[in-house]
């Protein structure tokens, strides 16, 4: 058939009709599946998206379509203008090299916190007590103190000391503070407005508990893990860097 109109009068229709086809078989084909969105041969998924929506603190599948749109949109657009700074050789600028960098090394670490978290036991209701009466100054003794400078101070704003965020027992001096009093925190005087102590359920107080023992268990696995990758047969320092040269 395609021979035949290319032949006589039908020279034009045949150009038309290969042109049609040509472009027909060039053209990118219609997003479908999980692919919701093509941007020339990069495509945008619904995975993405979902993380796009998590970002914003909104369920995709709970969003209407207005937010789904404008949440795709931005995603959209997000990818055009960063694919505008490759074309422009941007992403081989040295110091954002170094901050892509960084901003990977940064997010991998915060995932393998998370997958350490998760790897962590919850306790048992005996082992929430024992935690809790061996940190005593954060759960049944813990208090606030509510401090401003003691002089020369003017501008300072006040200042809020936590016993629950403390990693040691406060001392005798801290632990007998009381309004009117002045402490030296830091090598510089502060005096005590406002002693109180949160009011805490003891269901409270073990949840608290609970967070606390797996951040330590977190970071005692990271540590543990420096540890090992800073092997001094691992690890080789040039000419005035590195341990020996502090």
């Amino acid at each position: 058939m395609i021979a035949h109109c290319c032949s006589g009068n039908g020279k034009a229709v045949c150009t038309a009709l290969i042109g049609a086809i040509a472009l027909a078989a060039c053209s990118a084909p219609e997003p479908e599946g999980q692919v919701i969105a093509r941007i020339g041969d990069d495509d945008i998924t619904i995975p993405e998206l979902e993380h796009e929506a998590q970002g914003h603190g909104v369920p995709l599948a709970q969003a209407s379509q207005a937010v789904r749109s404008e949440l795709l949109d931005r995603l959209i657009a997000r990818r055009i203008l960063a694919g505008e700074a490759v074309k422009r050789g941007l992403d081989q600028d040295k110091d954002l090299h170094f901050e892509l960098r960084k901003l990977r090394e940064q997010l991998l670490v915060e995932a393998l916190q998370d997958r350490i978290g998760r790897d962590f036991a919850a306790p048992s209701r005996a082992r929430l007590r024992d935690y809790m009466a061996s940190h005593p100054w954060r759960f049944a003794e813990q208090f606030q103190l509510t401090l401003q400078p003691a002089e020369g101070g003017s501008g300072i704003p006040a200042r809020l000391l936590d016993t629950r965020e403390l990693a040691e027992a406060p001392d005798p001096q801290l632990r007998n503070a009381r309004p009117g009093m002045v402490l030296d925190l830091g090598g510089a005087p502060w005096r005590i407005v406002r002693r109180e102590s949160e009011n805490e359920t003891a269901t409270e107080m073990e949840r608290r508990a609970a967070m606390l023992m797996k951040e330590e268990f977190v970071q005692q696995e990271l540590q543990n893990l420096l540890d090992q990758g800073r092997d001094p047969e691992r690890i080789k320092y040039g000419a005035g860097y590195g341990p020996a040269s502090r």
